[in-house]
């Protein structure tokens, strides 16, 4: 296992920064280093969201202005932290961007999709996959399969959105009235059931889904 030590020099890497008036791509940002926990990523792939676009124009409720982008990443694992497992440098990654904080009620209680101090990497975090180098926590990393390529890979963090997965969403009937697969959002401000993208919901959409936040 390769593991990156506090002895080594800091590199000097681009990262995008996304302030109130325009996008800046910031040339001489320290690279960060990884806790023992976190993997040091080089970011290859990195998708725009519809929730980019509304935090660029100042529309997002959850995002501070100024950011760091990037949460549909694919990367490169390029150095473990020491108390890091299951994963191996030179392995392909994509990020599961929630954070939960794993020690508040919820997360105790095996409920971290209503974690009460949940943060999420590229939406307001202190990191996002726009940037040659990214750190983050082992466990919110997948590895990608040989058959994708990373523009592919790219899709899988859009593609599982949280209304089809325990992780996001709780499945419960519809309150809503909306027809497809039932999901509720939790917390309540969560996306809207017409942005999942299962069969049923993709075939219907919500009156007011081109306002909703995604």
């Amino acid at each position: 296992m390769a593991v990156v030590t506090d002895t080594e020099a800091p590199r000097r890497m681009r990262r995008v920064v996304v302030h109130t008036d325009h996008i800046d791509v910031d040339t001489d940002a320290v690279a960060p280093e990884p806790l023992a926990h976190e993997v040091l990523v080089h970011s290859v792939v990195t998708g725009v969201c519809g929730s980019d676009t509304h935090a660029a124009h100042g529309r997002h409720p959850f995002i501070p202005i100024p950011y760091h982008p990037g949460h549909e990443v694919v990367g490169v694992v390029e150095g473990l932290g020491s108390q890091v497992e299951g994963l191996t440098v030179g392995q392909r990654v994509t990020v599961e961007p929630d954070l939960p904080c794993w020690n508040c009620k919820m997360c105790q209680s095996g409920r971290q999709n209503l974690c009460e101090n949940l943060q999420f990497f590229g939406y307001g975090w202190d990191q996002g996959g726009m940037a040659d180098w990214f750190t983050v926590a082992g466990d919110r990393l997948h590895g990608v399969p040989d058959d994708l390529d990373d523009q592919t890979a790219a899709l899988i963090e859009p593609l599982s959105p949280p209304p089809c997965t325990p992780s996001g969403w709780r499945a419960t009937p519809s309150a809503s009235g909306w027809p497809g697969c039932g999901a509720e959002p939790s917390p309540p401000w969560a996306r809207a059931p017409s942005d999942c993208s299962c069969s049923p919901c993709s075939r219907h959409t919500a009156p007011a889904a081109s306002s909703s936040p995604t």
